[in-house]
């Protein structure tokens, strides 16, 4: 399609491996004309938007001190109506596994923290349990990032054996704390011994439409994606989860 100079959405993650990945990087370099889309839709969850308005503008808690998510489910509940080792999240050979299943993760992590340097990681990923599946289903991971004079400590944990969902955000500064709760959309901000509670009212499909009508009105308008979203974007975010599955045992 980009050879051909034909407008692309590409689903999350662009792919399983760095096959043609160089290719495909230099043949969008030259086609400057060409639109292309990366489908991270949380970043169009009003959520996300918040955690923006933190990390790139002044942050009402202060400096960030820690980033910590939490996001597991079980891999049967993600599509019940069909066999979850049939599945794609299941199976090594069509590119499976929670480290590129959860690529929104990676893609919101390098979109909000764009200005800190990345000085020290840790991280590994397992299969554990007895479930049918031939990749890992737990990941875990800290990264030391800093930004000018100050440091923040980003943790990560995703899984694919917890019951109920748990999908959860939060955030240590020095004048406070911030919790995020995906699951019911709910954010509670405590500060000078204060609770304050932000509700987020809003369907899933909601977020699939902006993002496909922003796509749409992009190629209308003849406007580019800028390169945080785009598919160069997308090869950035690969990249950095391929790194992740080299600690898998």
């Amino acid at each position: 399609m980009v050879k051909n100079n034909i407008n692309c959405f590409v689903e999350k993650p662009l792919s399983s491996s760095l096959r043609n990945i160089g290719k495909l990087e230099r043949l969008l370099k030259k086609k400057d004309k060409l639109i292309s889309m990366m489908g991270f839709q949380l970043r169009f969850n009003p959520i996300m938007h918040y955690l923006e308005n933190i990390f790139k503008k002044k942050s009402h808690i202060g400096n960030i001190l820690t980033f910590h998510v939490h996001h597991g489910e079980h891999i049967a509940d993600q599509q019940p109506y069909e066999n979850y080792a049939d599945t794609y999240s299941a199976r090594k050979d069509l590119g499976g596994g929670v480290i590129l299943n959860r690529s929104h993760e990676w893609d919101y992590m390098l979109n909000l923290f764009t200005d800190y340097k990345f000085i020290k990681k840790s991280f590994f990923s397992s299969k554990l349990s007895n479930l049918n599946m031939s990749v890992e289903n737990v990941f875990t991971g800290s990264f030391l990032l800093k930004k000018d004079h100050n440091k923040m400590l980003c943790t990560i944990n995703l899984n694919y054996l917890e019951r109920p969902k748990k999908w959860k955000i939060n955030l240590i500064g020095e004048k406070g704390s911030i919790e995020i709760c995906l699951n019911t959309n709910k954010i509670c901000v405590f500060k000078d011994k204060k609770k304050i509670i932000k509700k987020f009212k809003f369907q899933r499909n909601d977020i699939f439409l902006k993002e496909v009508k922003f796509f749409i009105s992009k190629i209308k308008s003849k406007k580019q994606i800028s390169n945080d979203l785009n598919l160069l974007h997308g090869i950035k975010v690969l990249k950095f989860a391929l790194e992740l599955k080299k600690n898998f045992k």
